[in-house]
């Protein structure tokens, strides 16, 4: 166990250097474009964001998470190779798609329009780094993939500051995240290449076709896990202002920075287990989830307390800007849902071990269902302070579902 620990620690450290670099460019960025721009071209901005994010996500389409036992026991890399060519051909569509639906967006101005035509390359290069990192996490070295995203954080904030010191017009800013995740995937592949693994990608069509049947409801619940989660900066964006958008998604960027530590420590603890579970047993895999669960309580609980107190000075340190006060309100509120966030993400992860894909697809559309229900009907009235309650609603909601499935199922195998 002490071993375990140990190297979760030192994996989780590593991922927890190369998300305090890019919070730190985020931050960096978020504040040159609310001190240059104000909150509403803010609300443009970060809209354009969070709408190439969904996009971010497609591209993993779960293929990491199904394919990691394969990658941990691939002695040869022909599945790393594979799942390469997979990628290149899957990112390159989504770049396209990304731009032919930003007709059907609820607010397309053309601020908006441009800016995400910009940012759109960025979808390819993250297609990259996310490749890079399979091969990564599959050796447990994200000593690599920090490399990677430090030199994409530092790409994307070294740009952005040239961008706002040119006085270039907002959609130009996505231009830097562009050459940032380019910069952090091709990275990246060169240090997989420096782990002695090819990279010259394989074009398998029984692979491709086996993975996406096998791990599409992997990628709807992470679909649906994004849309509750950001889905409410589009309704704003409809029934409100760009400017409350602004409030929000500031508030918003500085609780997501630390919506990673529980997204990291299962990241290193998850390929760990599995290199010992056939070892070990089933039962022993059980107690080593429960203890994690205990842990990410009682971090949780400390973080939620952190963020709570210090919201008001998170968010001037951001913003700099009076205009941004409202922030404050919201990232206290989004703060109490920690705990749930926490937990949660050890329960989907544990659900994923038992395959339970297709529990994962209902969970997380019921949660999707509730949340846009709530934020259509109290959205118009409450704004932005609405949207915050119900996403910590929404999450604490996942969060039972979770407990009830996976103690249903325990009770059966039981019996």
């Amino acid at each position: 166990m002490t071993r375990v620990v140990r190297n979760i620690s030192i994996q989780t450290i590593w991922q927890l250097v190369a998300k305090a670099a890019s919070s730190l460019s985020t931050l960096l960025v978020l504040g040159l474009v609310t001190r240059h721009y104000g909150p509403s071209l803010t609300g443009v901005f970060t809209l354009a964001l969070t709408y190439l994010g969904f996009f971010n996500l497609l591209t993993d389409f779960g293929f990491n998470a199904h394919l990691l036992p394969q990658l941990v026991n691939d002695n040869n890399g022909k599945n790393w190779q594979k799942l390469l060519g997979l990628r290149l051909i899957w990112s390159t569509i989504l770049v396209v798609i990304s731009i032919l639906l930003i007709p059907f967006l609820p607010s397309n101005s053309p601020l908006l329009v441009l800016s995400v035509i910009l940012g759109s390359i960025s979808i390819f290069g993250y297609g990259l780094f996310v490749t890079s990192l399979a091969f990564f996490q599959s050796r447990i070295r994200y000593d690599f993939s920090t490399y990677s995203s430090v030199v994409g954080s530092l790409g994307i904030a070294g740009a952005s500051i040239l961008i706002v010191a040119n006085l270039f017009g907002l959609p130009i800013l996505l231009l830097a995240t562009s050459f940032g995740w380019l910069l952090a995937g091709i990275v990246g592949l060169f240090f997989v290449s420096r782990l002695k693994q090819s990279l010259q990608p394989l074009w398998s069509s029984s692979f491709f076709k086996g993975t996406f049947l096998a791990a599409w409801p992997i990628s709807l619940t992470l679909i649906f896990n994004l849309l509750y989660f950001r889905l409410d900066s589009f309704i704003l964006a409809s029934l409100k202002s760009f400017a409350e958008v602004g409030l929000y998604n500031v508030a918003y960027s500085i609780f997501q920075s630390a919506l990673v530590l529980p997204t990291f420590i299962m990241n290193s603890f998850y390929p760990l287990i599995l290199r010992q579970v056939e070892s070990k047993g089933g039962q022993w895999f059980r107690m080593q989830f429960k203890t994690m669960m205990m842990a990410m309580l009682g971090l949780s609980v400390l973080v939620a307390g952190v963020t709570y107190f210090f919201s008001p000075f998170f968010i001037s340190l951001v913003s700099g800007n009076a205009g941004f006060a409202g922030a404050a309100r919201s990232l206290q509120i989004l703060s109490l849902g920690f705990p749930a966030f926490f937990l949660s993400s050890v329960g989907m992860w544990w659900l994923i071990y038992k395959k339970r894909y297709k529990s994962l697809v209902v969970i997380y559309l019921i949660g999707l269902i509730l949340n846009v229900v709530l934020n259509l009907i109290y959205i118009p009235a409450f704004s932005y302070i609405a949207s915050s309650w119900i996403t910590v609603v929404s999450e604490y909601l996942i969060l039972i579902l979770q407990a009830i499935i996976l103690t249903a199922r325990k009770y059966e195998s039981n019996n």
